[in-house]
């Protein structure tokens, strides 16, 4: 009988197999797109990718995403703040009305006005936002030392 704890073959390479989540393609360009499907949706990778692992590296962190439940709808993004929070607002049947009232006259007031705007400049990105974020939280600061 041989001693199993000296042997230092290495272990054979296991197969993959199919992939259990997603699928990559590569298209006519030589690059490769990566999809899944969710919620009756097909979602496709917004980016191409040089090699085939990278696109499955990505379908990798979307599953992990899914899994832990930090996944995000690509899709959210679409959305316009004035609609998304009408539609808030309107589903919050928790409230008082004295709360619905108070919150629809602060987005009537301070929110709707710059993030309502679809054309407001670099929303999307963080620094728009953060920059939006520092001159709201200056003028409600100075607001608040009037009062």
């Amino acid at each position: 009988m041989r001693d199993v704890t000296c042997d230092k073959r290495p272990l054979p390479v296991q197969s993959m197999g199919r992939r259990q989540f997603g699928s990559v393609r590569k298209l006519a360009s030589g690059r490769w797109q990566a999809s899944y499907w969710h919620e009756g949706a097909r979602h496709i990778a917004s980016d191409t990718f040089h090699a085939k692992v990278e696109a499955n590296r990505w379908l990798s962190t979307v599953d992990a995403d899914l899994a832990r439940g930090g996944w995000v709808d690509p899709r959210a993004g679409r959305i316009m703040f004035a609609d998304y929070a009408e539609s808030w607002l309107t589903q919050r049947t928790d409230l008082r009305p004295s709360t619905s009232e108070h919150y629809d006259l602060l987005l009537r007031l301070h929110l709707l006005p710059s993030l309502g705007d679809p054309r407001s400049p670099s929303l999307g990105r963080r620094t728009g936002l953060a920059r939006w974020h520092r001159q709201a939280w200056t003028s409600t600061q100075v607001m608040l030392s009037c009062h």
